[in-house]
């Protein structure tokens, strides 16, 4: 199930059902576990196809409003909705680029850590995950954020998210099978 909103604060909720897609490379999900990508409210070129599922129209939108767009301000809702346009799509590499960035902006980095950490459960990384949880939670474990940090190391305490080790030696995940397309 998914709740698409257009309200003020529009969020993409996405539920195990509705993004079997995204957590289809990680075996290990849970039928409880439950993680919304947020959508920057801004009014920005792309928003609404992405709040309407059209995650390609999105894209192609919010990347041509990003080629030409230069306050640092305008730049940081394309780049959260950019991450979470490309997490939903699968593609992984433009997502971790797009959530970087965003990130790096500083603009409303909670968000995009939010963002990032998604992708990384749909990645099947759930170190990865805490980490990014634990900054957009800001060592709050109540609210969206500090929800998906505690879902994150529960997946972590039971021994999900095995790329720690391909992390701790510094090799791509995909490298070692955990991401798959």
């Amino acid at each position: 199930m998914s709740t698409l909103s257009r309200s003020h604060g529009a969020k993409i909720t996405a539920v195990v059902a509705a993004i079997a897609a995204l957590i289809a490379v990680s075996t290990t999900a849970l039928a409880g576990d439950r993680y919304e990508l947020r959508a920057h409210d801004a009014d920005v070129y792309g928003k609404y196809a992405l709040l309407d599922g059209n995650i390609d129209v999105s894209i192609e939108r919010l990347e041509k409003r990003l080629a030409g767009a230069r306050a640092h301000s305008f730049r940081a809702p394309l780049l959260i909705n950019l991450c979470a346009a490309y997490t939903m799509k699968r593609d992984f590499v433009k997502a971790e680029e797009r959530c970087d960035a965003a990130i790096e902006n500083g603009w409303n980095a909670k968000m995009a850590y939010n963002n990032r950490g998604i992708m990384h459960v749909a990645r099947g990384d759930y170190l990865a995950a805490v980490d990014d949880f634990e900054a957009a939670a800001g060592g709050r474990e109540s609210g969206l954020y500090g929800k998906h940090l505690l879902q994150a190391r529960n997946r972590v305490d039971q021994g999900d998210g095995d790329t720690r080790l391909a992390r701790a030696s510094g090799i791509d995940a995909a490298a070692v099978g955990m991401a798959a397309d």
